[in-house]
């Protein structure tokens, strides 16, 4: 099919903000009401008691990556709120790049090479690159879905 291009139509400004189909969210962050939060809940409680136990020697992936995987959603909200009530946290606002990138690496560091150091310590953890890379991409999904939401068209 044929569809006539006009001089009007090339000559009409195109607003690249217009094609992208994610806006910036406006709304103050939720903190325990948060949906993502509460449903990292629900995982982590299904993962814990339910679905490890069923898979022990099966399935390592529910055994060694899904805590790291919700890790970010689980425990950012909780850590934000207390920041927010002792003062070190001056808004309520989405955490932006800066602030997910600062807990991504504080306890990517502190998780996978200080708690395996000081193992007697800290029930012997041990240092697992992948664990590095699940904290990633589960602080990328949670930032996109806290600071950006999807566009309505009417």
């Amino acid at each position: 099919m044929y569809i006539p291009i006009t001089r009007k139509m090339l000559l009409k400004e195109i607003d690249i903000k217009e094609l992208w189909i994610f806006k910036r969210r406006e709304s103050k962050f939720k903190y325990f009401k948060d949906p993502l939060f509460i449903a990292c809940v629900v995982i982590y409680f299904l993962n814990r008691f339910l679905i490890e136990p069923l898979t022990i020697g099966k399935i390592s992936f529910f055994n060694s990556y899904v805590n790291d995987l919700i890790c970010f959603p689980f425990w950012l909200p909780i850590v934000l709120f207390l920041t927010r009530r002792v003062r070190l946290r001056g808004h309520d606002e989405q955490p932006d790049f800066y602030e997910l990138l600062f807990y991504l690496l504080l306890w990517s560091y502190f998780f996978e090479f200080v708690g395996p150091v000081f193992g007697e310590y800290f029930n012997y953890p041990v240092a697992d690159t992948w664990d590095i890379v699940c904290y990633a991409v589960g602080c990328t999904i949670a930032g996109i879905y806290w600071n950006y939401e999807m566009k309505t068209y009417k």
